[in-house]
């Protein structure tokens, strides 16, 4: 009825080992298939979540940068507005410091002339390095550069005018691409560790209600069958919350019930044939005994 064919002779040993492959394979089948999935998609949301942190924690940095230089360029420009030149303002060098003390993500931050030659700097020592070199334009007033000593720079410049609407200088503010990778692997290692322990979570669950909800009806099911192969057609199926396994649980048990009926009527038919047979061989008896009569009389007669 199941499909087997199970030659005289074969012990229980040997369906049991027929069997228990199949029941590993599905259970390992199982787990290797949700710890994959898991897995897939625990790497692509992290994923997901490290670029969208890069890229917002980026912007945030960019657009503090542009306020401490807009501010730094209100400033000079007031100062500009009263007559005074820019190589002859005092205490720019300090704001300059105080921009880079109050925010220690950025590198500089300094005030250059027409020709770029820094003017005030948080840094007295401060110079651009000849080898700069130009990488992308992040915005209008945002560039990317590339440093030999600091590697990528995020550079943001905003022109400073005089009264008379001349461009007298630039004020640049900056931060390093090291900052953001900083930044982004301590997000990602404690996305990491949270994100292990939502996956040992989540994959535990997974297994706990393959094996009490899949795998345990399927053993109960297979014994039942087992017995029911046996001969024991008077098993007791298990109740099952799942539906599927339920109606596979009701259809082993009315196929019990129809071998039990079968195996009934097939042992009525045999008592059925062995009286037949009794009775026969009774017949062929008494004939015996009538043919030996007629002999005997026949022999009298003679």
């Amino acid at each position: 009825l199941s499909g087997d064919v199970v030659a005289p002779g074969c012990t229980p040993l040997f369906a049991r080992r027929y069997a228990d492959p199949m029941k590993g394979t599905l259970e390992k089948r199982i787990q290797v298939f949700a710890f994959l999935v898991l897995t897939v998609a625990i790497v692509v949301n992290t994923g997901f979540n490290i670029v969208g942190f890069r890229h917002d924690y980026r912007d945030g940095i960019i657009l503090r940068a542009q306020e401490m230089a807009g501010g730094l360029k209100s400033a000079t420009e007031n100062v500009l507005v009263l007559g005074v030149p820019l190589e002859e303002m005092e205490g720019l060098g300090g704001r300059c410091q105080g921009v880079v003390a109050n925010d220690p993500e950025s590198a500089y931050a300094f005030i250059e002339d027409e020709q770029g030659l820094p003017l005030y700097s948080s840094d007295p020592s401060f110079r651009f390095s000849d080898q700069l070199k130009f990488v992308s334009s992040f915005s209008k007033s945002v560039t990317v550069l590339r440093s030999p000593d600091w590697g990528e720079v995020y550079d943001v410049s905003l022109p400073v005018y005089t009264a008379s609407g001349e461009v007298a200088g630039r004020v640049r503010v900056g931060f390093l691409d090291s900052v953001l990778e900083e930044r982004t692997t301590r997000a990602f290692r404690r996305s990491l560790v949270i994100l292990s322990v939502a996956f040992l979570t989540v994959f535990a669950v997974v297994v706990y209600f393959v094996r009490r909800d899949l795998l345990t009806p399927i053993r109960r099911l297979r014994q039942v069958a087992r017995e029911i192969a046996a001969g024991d057609f008077r098993v007791t199926v298990p109740s099952m919350q799942t539906a599927e396994f339920a109606e596979l649980a009701k259809a082993l048990q009315e196929m019990a019930a129809s071998l039990e009926e079968r195996d009934q009527k097939i042992q009525r038919g045999y008592q059925e044939l062995e009286e037949a047979n009794q009775q026969l061989q009774g017949s062929n008896a008494q004939q015996g005994r009538i043919s030996a009569e007629l002999g005997r009389s026949r022999e009298m007669y003679r």
